[in-house]
């Protein structure tokens, strides 16, 4: 494997590389997009704890110099790729459980965070109002994200229980 822009999919067990994702296997696929210029990237590669599984991220750049983002969904056992949402702006995202993601990003000009079920691609939003930040998952209904730094430099800490769209600080870090 010469290309560096690339996922390598390697296993641990074995210690042998079983596969990669590429800019060519995009194209085989049709997962490409048509406005594809330049500078494609991968990114924010999580791993599912629950299969043999992961999502990421291919930011890339259209012939106007205008960045796009894909996020895409590789079944290792199945060997598939899955475009889950094109056109939006994705930041960052977790595993909440073994069919759904949590994820922040620019939909519909709305900016916040979204549940996604990435077998029928259903999203929601949470309604949290809450600013870009990196979500962790305490159990199916809770999660802690932060934010980046504010006008005072302090991030805050934020605890957020997704069944009752409640928040709360927990800690400001500078």
């Amino acid at each position: 494997m010469s290309n560096k822009n690339a996922i390598i999919i390697y296993d641990l067990r074995e210690n042998l590389e079983v596969g990669y994702i590429d800019i060519e296997l995009m194209k085989s696929c049709n997962i490409l997009p048509a406005d594809y210029h330049i500078k494609g990237k991968f990114n924010h590669v999580i791993t599912s704890p629950y299969e043999n599984e992961f999502i990421f991220l291919f930011r890339y750049y259209n012939s106007e110099n205008i960045r796009k983002h894909l996020l895409l969904f590789y079944n290792i056992n199945k060997k598939s790729l899955n475009k889950l949402i094109e056109g939006e702006v994705i930041s960052h995202y977790n595993w909440l459980n073994k069919h759904e993601i949590i994820l922040w990003g620019i939909m519909n000009n709305q900016k916040d965070y979204f549940m996604m079920n990435i077998r029928t691609k259903c999203i929601r939003s949470l309604n949290t109002k809450l600013t870009d930040g990196h979500p962790s998952v305490i159990d199916n209904n809770k999660i802690i994200t932060d934010t980046y730094p504010m006008v005072n430099r302090y991030r805050n800490l934020i605890k957020f229980n997704i069944e009752t769209r409640n928040s709360k600080v927990i800690a400001k870090l500078l």
